[in-house]
C-alpha cells in the first residue's frame, strides 16, 4: 500500500528502525545520527528502547482497551507508545500534527472521510484538524505516536460518528 494526497499519506516501510527514525526526523525536522551513550550539548537523554517491552512495564491492566506510555517529549515534539485493544473514537487535533507508526497488528483508521485498512509497517501522517479515529483487528495493536508540537494531551476533540470535519 502506498499513495499519498493532501489529507493523508501511507507509506510502507521494511525495517522498523528506520520507521521510527524517518516519522522522528519529520517531526523534528532533521536527522541528526548521534553516539547513543551520549547526553546533547542542551543535556537533554537520547533513548533506546523496545516499543513491546515499555507497553508491558507501563500496563497496570493487560486487558485495557488503550495503554499509553509516554516515550520522550523534546522541544518540538513528543513521542508516545500505545497499545489498542479497543476502538479510539474518532477526533481531531485543532493544534497538532500527529504521525503514527503501526508497529504490530493491524485494523481499520478512519482519515477524514475514507477508511483505510492499516497494519505493521504502515506509516501515517495526519494533519492538525483531520478526524481520525480507529478500530483494531483482534490481537490488538502496538502503535508509536508522533506529535508535533509536543503533546499535552488537552489537544484531543471528539467528534459524533458521523461528523467529516474537525473545523
Amino acid at each position: 500500500m502506498a499513495h499519498y494526497n493532501a489529507a493523508m499519506s501511507t507509506l510502507k516501510w521494511t525495517r522498523p528502525v528506520a520507521r521510527v527514525a524517518i516519522a522522528a526526523a519529520a517531526c523534528i525536522g532533521s536527522l541528526a545520527i548521534a553516539d547513543l551513550t551520549e547526553s546533547s550539548a542542551q543535556g537533554a537523554q537520547t533513548k533506546v528502547g523496545s516499543v513491546a517491552k515499555l507497553l508491558a512495564e507501563a500496563s497496570a491492566d493487560p486487558a485495557a482497551p488503550i495503554t499509553t506510555a509516554p516515550f520522550t517529549t523534546g522541544e518540538h515534539c513528543s513521542i508516545n507508545l500505545l497499545s489498542v485493544k479497543g476502538i479510539v473514537p474518532a477526533h481531531y487535533h485543532a493544534k497538532h500534527e500527529e504521525t503514527v507508526l503501526i508497529e504490530f497488528g493491524s485494523g481499520t483508521m478512519r482519515l477524514g472521510d475514507k477508511k483505510v485498512r492499516v497494519a505493521a509497517g504502515d506509516l501515517m501522517h495526519i494533519p492538525k484538524g483531520v478526524v481520525h479515529g480507529f478500530v483494531p483487528d483482534s490481537g490488538g495493536v502496538r502503535v508509536v505516536s508522533i506529535f508535533a508540537p509536543a503533546f499535552d494531551g488537552k489537544d484531543r476533540v471528539l467528534v459524533p460518528p458521523g461528523a467529516l470535519t474537525g473545523k
